[in-house]
């Protein structure tokens, strides 16, 4: 008894090496590798070969471009391969701590794709600005709006950035009074309220749409000839995203930025980076810690680049 199991073992031994070699050779076959460059792969991946074939190779690890295409071309099917891909409109790399920063560190090997214009307002795009005081922003905002050559034709599509939800249904609320039809856009209103004022929006043939910076990120709206912003944006990445909403698809674009006192200092550098032709990404920081610089040294220093003669220059001025 004792020797018929033994036998069946080693039958059943005997065929599993068949089964592994057949499938190691079909493998190799269909990769186009040798036997000893099949036996140079690590351990792990020859057994999946054996279990599953090519496809359990790739999900393994594989990653053998030359035999994968010849695999391909040979089975008219395309190998799995698993890929990262990162877009953004906007991507901040100054400083020690960045978002670029942080892909470089978790995938060294990445491939960056990025245009000459980024970080760069359209050129397509023309630029107004005007700085207003809480006596005449309701009147140049209206203003704003109104005397628009599009707007009066009655093919422009305007844009009205407010600084949040609150600001966005005041806004609305002026130009309403001065008989200036609009939708009404933000963060507040349920998902299906928002599809459906959009969808409202973007089958006219004109009109005005008042948002608070959930349209600034994300949305495509066709044919956007004006973006007016009654509350000046928060920051220069801000800034960027708004402005971004006109001047698409090679079309021209206006921009009219309204804003106070308190935002002077963010304005002036944007302005003379844009009329510069240069990008705006040094000034990438929060409305708090971008006073801070401008305190700190007695003028804009771009973000990065605090260098020691900076801070020469700022104890000197103190």
């Amino acid at each position: 008894m004792l020797c018929q199991q033994a036998s069946l073992m080693c039958a059943v031994q005997i065929l599993k090496q068949t089964e592994r070699e057949a499938a190691a050779e079909r493998v190799q076959q269909q990769l186009g590798l040798d036997e000893s460059e099949y036996f140079a792969l690590p351990r792990h991946i020859r057994k999946a070969a054996v279990s599953g074939g090519v496809q359990a190779m790739v999900e393994a690890g594989y990653t053998r471009d030359d035999a994968l295409l010849r695999f391909h071309d040979s089975h008219g099917g395309v190998p799995w391969h698993q890929q990262h891909v990162f877009v953004a409109a906007t991507l901040p790399s100054r400083g020690g701590k960045s978002v670029a920063a942080d892909i470089r560190e978790l995938f060294p090997q990445a491939v960056w794709i990025t245009s000459q214009n980024l970080h760069r307002p359209i050129d397509l795009v023309t630029h107004q600005w005007v700085q207003v005081s809480a006596e005449d922003c309701r009147a140049v905002l209206q203003s704003a709006v109104q005397d628009d050559p599009d707007h009066k034709n009655g093919r422009g599509r305007t844009l009205v950035f407010a600084k949040d939800v609150a600001a966005s249904k005041g806004v609305a609320n002026v130009l309403e009074s001065a008989g200036i039809g609009c939708v009404l856009y933000h963060s507040k209103m349920p998902a299906f309220e928002r599809e459906k004022r959009l969808e409202e929006f973007s089958g006219r043939q004109g009109g005005v749409m008042v948002c608070s910076d959930a349209a600034s990120r994300g949305l495509d709206i066709p044919e956007i000839t004006h973006v007016v912003q009654a509350d000046f944006a928060a920051s220069a990445m801000d800034f960027l995203h708004r402005i971004g909403r006109t001047g698409r698809a090679g079309k021209a674009g206006r921009a009219t930025s309204l804003y106070t006192e308190e935002n002077a200092a963010l304005v002036d550098v944007i302005k003379g980076a844009i009329a510069r032709g240069q990008p705006i990404d040094g000034a990438f920081s929060r409305r708090r810690s971008f006073r801070r610089k401008l305190k700190r040294y007695g003028r804009y220093v771009p973000r990065g680049e605090l260098a020691a003669d900076h801070e020469e220059l700022s104890s000197k001025s103190s």
